[in-house]
């Protein structure tokens, strides 16, 4: 059985609100909590900051449910982002992340990170894909 076909864009405004509760709902509860507060740092700039919202996405009329991953790349001061990772697990979550890799590049972005729970269930193919690799662990 193959798998449904599944395109990454862009995610359109429409579609904003259910994108931001889908990735809301893949984090770690340690980034479920650290969430809302960087929406709310990031609501007077509308739709600017909201160009690195990506989304996997099956077309309409293979599925209701379209959306089915999503990853954020919320640009932070002096060229650098912090990137709200998939937690969907298998080639979606690794093509969002290949193509997170590639916004921050068009946006020459010089730093970006992901910080990860040490009990969060990411996986580390899908965070290479991104050309992420785990640094430090903090405490």
């Amino acid at each position: 059985m193959s798998a449904e076909p599944y395109r990454i864009e862009c995610c359109a405004a429409a579609d904003r609100a259910d994108a931001l509760r889908l990735l809301h709902a893949e984090l770690s509860p340690d980034q479920q909590t650290a969430l809302p507060p960087a929406l709310d740092a990031v609501r007077s700039q509308a739709d600017a900051a909201f160009s690195g919202l990506l989304v996997a996405k099956i077309p309409q009329d293979k599925n209701p449910q379209a959306l089915i991953g999503v990853v954020w790349v919320q640009f932070a001061p002096g060229r650098t982002a912090v990137v709200w990772p998939p937690a969907i697990g298998g080639a979606a979550s690794q093509e969002l992340m290949r193509a997170a890799a590639d916004f921050l590049d068009e946006h020459r972005v010089v730093l970006a990170q992901i910080l990860v729970s040490p009990d969060a269930p990411h996986d580390a193919e899908m965070l290479a894909a991104g050309d992420f690799r785990r640094l430090v662990e903090l405490e």
